[in-house]
């Protein structure tokens, strides 16, 4: 099975993607360690952040017998290349770039574009998405991913942007397969007791919902 494969697997099985997007990673460690005793089973730093690529090294090496550690905002070939050497196993996309897909796919690792309409969502599929970050989410609500998923009922969504804890399982109810949870998981201004705080309700908010 490959380190993709097993990325796919945590994923579902956690049905929450954590994203760490901080002005700087000194802490990352230490706030994984918690989202870890919590029950995350899938955390993504985002390239955009400082020093993403040790950052993922890091956890990867440390975390990455329990979970799933990818790369988030990759917008390059070259971001694939470093996630890989840094030990991530899934990188995603807030758009998609067949290329980058196309990288990711034959690097092993699971590839998760981002895509927001019918036809974004079909060329990421066709492009070799293991599964498809639904981005923005927040606006458009789970409605709009029940709605999508009528005629595209075999695409494993991950809604993500601006998603609030308490929508997580009315996404899981529409039929998403994990929910990317960013600022209203993990933020800068929050303490790591507080952090901890809202891990444990996630996953405890992802494990008793139902699953369309």
């Amino acid at each position: 099975m490959s380190v993709g494969e097993v990325a796919e697997r945590r994923i579902r099985e956690g049905r929450l993607v954590a994203i760490i997007r901080l002005p700087e990673t000194g802490q990352v460690e230490a706030i994984a360690e918690i989202l870890v005793r919590a029950g995350i089973r899938a955390i993504e730093v985002t390239c955009d952040s400082p020093g993403a690529m040790q950052a993922i090294r890091v956890l990867a090496h440390r975390f990455g017998q329990e979970v799933a550690v990818g790369a988030g905002t990759v917008m390059t070939t070259a971001d694939v290349v470093a996630a890989q050497e840094s030990g991530a196993s899934f990188c995603v996309s807030p758009h998609t770039d067949p290329e980058i897909v196309r990288s990711t796919v034959a690097a092993g690792l699971l590839a998760i574009p981002g895509a927001f309409t019918a036809s974004e969502v079909v060329a990421a599929c066709r492009a070799g998405a293991g599964m498809v970050k639904l981005f923005p989410s927040d606006p458009a609500g789970a409605a709009y991913l029940r709605a999508l998923r009528g005629p595209l009922p075999d695409v494993p969504f991950i809604p993500t942007g601006g998603i609030r804890m308490d929508a997580v399982p009315d996404y899981l109810a529409a039929g998403a397969v994990a929910v990317g949870l960013g600022s209203s998981l993990v933020s800068a201004e929050a303490s790591l007791e507080a952090i901890g705080e809202r891990a444990v309700r996630a996953v405890a908010l992802a494990r008793e919902a139902h699953v369309a």
